[in-house]
């Protein structure tokens, strides 16, 4: 399960999460939209190489217990899909609960949205 696509998502992980890490405590969100909007993307960059990641190790213990073969290319080509518009949901709820917007009607319709972007993705790779 070591290829080069692991490798490049780990550092990604990394690498975002040192990034936001470093933006939490060197800029000011009061001063500059742009930092606002770089923490959401950093933020969005860490949740789907963790969701990549967990789906990856999900699939590949999968197989591993059903004796079945680990997927190929259009398997990690799908899950790259399915990472980030899993990732999207956080990111949104989380801007969502900075404007003080987020209530139990949004919810469902960010659930219901993932769900028909899952639906598509699934249907289409």
């Amino acid at each position: 399960m070591a290829s080069s696509d692991i490798k490049i998502v780990s550092g990604l992980l990394i690498g975002s999460a040192v990034a936001l890490m470093t933006l939490f405590n060197v800029t000011d969100p009061t001063r500059s939209v742009a930092s606002i909007l770089l923490v959401f993307l950093m933020i969005y960059i860490f949740v789907s190489c963790l969701m990549y990641l967990s789906l990856l190790l999900g699939g590949y213990l999968a197989s591993r217990l059903t004796g079945g073969r680990v997927g190929g290319r259009s398997n990690r080509v799908r899950t790259y899909y399915l990472s980030c518009a899993l990732a999207f949901v956080p990111v949104c709820l989380l801007a969502m609960q900075s404007l003080n917007q987020l209530r139990a009607l949004d919810l469902v319709l960010v659930g219901s949205l993932t769900l028909i972007i899952i639906f598509y993705i699934i249907k289409r790779t």
